[in-house]
């Protein structure tokens, strides 16, 4: 990848997750007006469990399936096959997950759970964005088009959603927006990687291969997306959707400002892969600087959200989110140690074949976090939640820290 594909593949990523992250804060004053707290807790419920399922269907092939596509760029033949395997691999989870749904269908179907609707539609949101094949656009090196796509249906989505809802509306009405738009993103984005790579039999054999094959990715992105997306689910299952509501707008707008560094690590990674691979020494040297800018990125951004967060929060979500203002201060101090984190995993650790340990470090940060969560939100409300995703994410950070310095 010469630097100049690579600093324009960076920069329409980064418009993509920038936009990804606007999208929703403009949601906000939307649903969190016209719903109320706990309507606007409902959707966040059902956001949360349909995302948590979409990244059992990603499946880690986000880094190795579109890190072979890369590899095998110049063979037509192999990428169809690498591309036949992950689709069928998607269908093959897709049943596992609708297992899981049909069985929270009939056993949490109720006024204090999510309706029979809504699971429905969870099934149907969890597609929408887990058969995604953004990962071959991003192998292939071609991600305008795909951002294109998806800035224009998200833009599309929250006008309907605003037409729809901002005047009186039902959460299933807007959920079921929001699904109708995403669904038409990754419909047009396979349409067109079909197109590109022909058509593609279901093949069971391939599709087993690449689910052994991106475990080990899994294992990595997998911890650390369902952590983010689980908190607001636990927070709503322990203290209730009205709990939920109050603390899914602060931690939006801290994953807003985590999530811009995640375009550049995507782009950083393979470039690192190889810098180890020619030179170990100067790559090291490379590592440590690209953690240190994070780092200082992250103080600022830290700050920023200190400085700003609360009135940013107040303009968008109107009254009777106080407690939300409260709560984006103390987590804005997760934005440092995760990009710092984030930034040794991407630069350090994967590049040197260390996936394994990056994944067993998220998995037990992600449990450490789980386990501390249920006990202080049945104490303290989604404030808890926070403080142990603080704790979760300074263990983290230790292990990753430890184990680059031993390399």
């Amino acid at each position: 990848m010469s630097g100049k594909r690579a600093i324009k593949n960076a920069s329409w990523l980064t418009l993509g997750h920038v936009f990804g992250y606007i999208i929703p804060l403009l949601e906000l004053p939307i649903l969190t007006r016209s719903l109320g707290v706990s309507g606007y807790g409902q959707i966040v419920l059902a956001q949360s469990f349909g995302l948590i399922f979409a990244t059992f269907l990603e499946f880690g092939f986000n880094i190795n399936a579109a890190k072979r596509v890369s590899i095998a760029r110049d063979d037509s033949k192999k990428i169809k096959s690498i591309y036949s395997g992950v689709m069928t691999a998607k269908l093959m989870l897709s049943s596992c997950v609708a297992v899981f749904v049909f069985i929270f269908y009939f056993l949490f179907s109720s006024d204090g759970h999510l309706s029979r609707l809504m699971w429905i539609g969870v099934f149907l949101y969890s597609a929408s964005f887990g058969f995604s094949p953004l990962w071959y656009f991003q192998g292939v090196e071609r991600v305008i088009f795909p951002m294109v796509v998806d800035i224009f249906c998200r833009l599309l989505g929250l006008l309907v959603l605003w037409m729809l809802v901002s005047k009186g509306g039902d959460v299933a009405m807007a959920f079921y927006v929001m699904i109708l738009f995403a669904a038409l993103n990754v419909i047009i984005m396979n349409i067109a990687a079909i197109k590109a790579v022909g058509i593609c039999a279901v093949n069971f054999k391939e599709g087993i291969r690449e689910v052994r094959f991106g475990f080990h990715s899994f294992l990595y992105r997998s911890s650390s997306n369902i952590l983010q997306i689980a908190s607001p689910a636990l927070v709503g299952s322990v203290a209730g959707s009205y709990a939920a509501g109050l603390y899914a707008p602060a931690e939006k707008v801290v994953r807003a400002a985590v999530g811009v560094g995640i375009p550049i690590l995507a782009v950083v990674l393979p470039w690192m892969s190889k810098k180890f691979h020619d030179d170990r020494a100067r790559a090291l040297k490379v590592s440590w600087f690209l953690i240190g800018g994070f780092a200082f990125i992250g103080v600022l951004a830290a700050l920023m959200i200190v400085f700003a967060g609360p009135q940013v929060l107040a303009i968008i979500t109107g009254d009777g989110y106080k407690q939300s203002q409260e709560l984006v201060l103390l987590f804005a101090w997760l934005v440092p140690m995760r990009l710092v984190a984030q930034a040794i995993a991407m630069s350090l650790l994967v590049p040197v074949s260390q996936e394994k340990f990056a994944g067993t470090s998220m998995i037990i940060s992600c449990l450490i976090t789980l386990l501390i969560g249920v006990v202080l939100i049945a104490h303290s409300g989604a404030v808890g939640m926070v403080w142990a995703t603080l704790i979760g994410e300074f263990i983290l950070l230790s292990l990753f820290f430890y184990k680059a310095r031993r390399i």
